[in-house]
């Protein structure tokens, strides 16, 4: 019964972690995406910073609806 409700939270989990493993490959390998610029780096980094905080939205929301059905 406990396992039940974590199993979408280790389901997101576990696909997301493929995901940036397979993207944190590939992306080096392009000279294109390389970034040179300071402010450059910094909007990434921003954006980046926005998405882990989607991302942890997104996770507790998912607790929050199993815990309810």
């Amino acid at each position: 019964m406990y396992l039940s409700h974590v199993a979408p939270l280790l389901q997101v989990l576990f696909y997301t972690r493929m995901l940036s493993d397979i993207v944190g490959r590939m992306v080096p390998r392009k000279k294109v995406l390389a970034i040179t610029s300071p402010v450059a780096l910094l909007c990434l980094s921003g954006g980046l910073l926005l998405a882990a905080g989607a991302f942890f939205a997104y996770l507790q929301v998912i607790v929050i609806h199993s815990r309810v059905f």
